[in-house]
């Protein structure tokens, strides 16, 4: 004779085959999501690294340079410096072999249109050599450059900063306040490069032996002095040679590219950077630019704000310098 289970045990039963399909369906679900995470992640657009990215990994893919034959004359073109939105170059020009350099400005509708209306920056220039302009990038408000118009036949060079209320205004006249430990690091100071708040002033003096060398110079405001200067640490060791100059670095201070007469160049004056982990520090991972140097001389690299072009002056079409960029190609 058969019995018939409790009704407690009817209900736990039931209890259990309910739990049970419960957990199928949990775990079919984690399946699912798990497929759709797979999915998304295939389907996800790959990262492009950017143009910066590609000078702090070391391996920057340049474009083979082009001359920017529009700015080019019968004298020397060098030191270019481009705003941030790209469309205003400056640079300084020596019309005449052997003559004094001139500051001056170009500009352009577009970046995709070439540098036009190239004129004097009468304000900025001297009958004496005025040379490498470079803007603080973050509202260029403020120019530095290098003359010898306190100097005149001495040999003398010395860093200047021009001060205007904004982009839109012309500057003032370039003075010597708050420089006077960058000045005195040296009788020939040359290639003045402001960082984006014009606290950090690189440069390059020449010293011991008739030698460039890259120094940096820290202020904590606008309007107060620059320490005395120090050596920009990783770009020499004890057994380098030769010239280092022109120094321009990324907007946040992680890229330096530079010019250098050291060995193991293809000739001449090359260009060469390093990189580091902030704004501060030693430099490390010192490279040439790949892709650019010629066997003359190339010099006055400048970096765009996003990294993506490089500009420099080089003497590769001819004996005097004309102006060249290349590009990073993505």
């Amino acid at each position: 004779m058969s019995s018939s289970p409790p009704p407690d045990s009817v209900a736990a039963d039931a209890a259990i085959a309910i739990d049970g399909s419960s957990d199928a369906v949990v775990a079919i679900d984690a399946a699912l999501d798990a497929t759709l995470a797979i999915d998304a992640a295939l389907d996800a657009p790959i990262a492009t690294p950017s143009c910066l990215d590609q000078w702090l990994a070391g391996n920057p893919s340049l474009s083979g340079p082009a001359e920017l034959t529009m700015l080019s004359t019968s004298g020397s073109e060098r030191d270019p410096w481009v705003t941030p939105d790209g469309l205003t170059l400056y640079f300084s020009r020596d019309s005449t072999a052997g003559g004094n350099g001139d500051i001056f400005q170009a500009t352009r509708a577009s970046k995709s249109d070439p540098f036009s209306n190239a004129n004097k920056v009468n304000n900025l220039s001297t009958n004496d050599d005025d040379d490498r302009p470079a803007l603080n990038l973050d509202d260029e408000t403020m120019i530095a450059l290098a003359s010898d118009r306190d100097h005149r036949g001495t040999g003398g060079v010395d860093i200047y900063i021009a001060t205007r209320t904004n982009a839109t205004q012309g500057f003032g006249s370039p003075n010597r306040d708050h420089l006077g430990k960058v000045n005195a690091a040296s009788s020939k100071n040359f290639d003045p490069f402001l960082n984006g708040d014009g606290l950090h002033l690189y440069f390059a003096p020449v010293v011991g032996a008739q030698q460039q060398r890259i120094g940096v110079a820290a202020r904590t405001a606008v309007d107060q002095d620059f320490a005395t200067p120090s050596a920009v640490g990783g770009i020499r060791t004890a057994t380098t040679t030769g010239d280092d100059a022109d120094p321009a670095l990324s907007q946040d201070e992680r890229v330096i590219v530079f010019s250098s007469t050291r060995s193991g160049g293809s000739g001449g004056t090359d260009l060469w950077f390093a990189t580091r982990s902030g704004a501060t520090g030693d430099f490390s991972n010192l490279k040439r630019v790949p892709n650019v140097n010629g066997d003359k001389n190339d010099g006055d690299p400048m970096l765009s704000a996003d990294g993506c072009d490089l500009y420099f002056a080089s003497t590769r079409n001819g004996n005097d310098y004309d102006l060249f960029v290349a590009h990073i190609t993505l």
